[in-house]
């Protein structure tokens, strides 16, 4: 829904940020890697203050190019890496459903930065870009 900066460093490392939700919830992530290149681009962030069972999360996400279309597509990728908490069952719950959970998370985000990227527009809660007001 929304995502401003937590300070004054809006980008790169240790810059911050809290994502507001369309349900109601938010996660705070902090900038803890960062690489730009000419043909690769990467960030890690480290998200704080959820509401998840877990102890920690991180997600890495970047941009590289299409295999066999260097020159004409780009690949976003995303990577999430988490620890649930309570011992040797939070390691099963994670195993039986965290990873599902966040391989659904990772979908919603990156179709709706595809959305947003093709259409320039809020992508909003049911997924689709939102109608503008001044085109009604």
């Amino acid at each position: 829904k929304t995502s401003p900066a937590t300070g004054e460093k809006t980008s790169g490392l240790d810059a911050g940020r809290v994502c507001y939700f369309h349900d109601g919830t938010s996660i705070k992530e902090n900038v803890i890697k960062w690489k730009e290149g000419t043909d690769n681009y990467h960030y890690q962030v480290e998200i704080s203050e959820f509401k998840l069972p877990m102890k920690w999360i991180k997600t890495s996400v970047g941009v590289r190019p299409a295999p066999g279309r260097e020159n004409s597509a780009s690949v976003a990728y995303m990577k999430m890496e988490f620890k649930f908490k309570y011992g040797a069952f939070g390691h099963v719950i994670g195993t039986l459903m965290g990873r599902r959970l966040m391989r659904n998370t990772q979908r919603k985000i990156l179709t709706g930065l595809e959305t947003h990227l093709l259409t320039g527009k809020v992508v909003g809660p049911d997924g689709k870009p939102e109608v503008d007001a001044t085109t009604i």
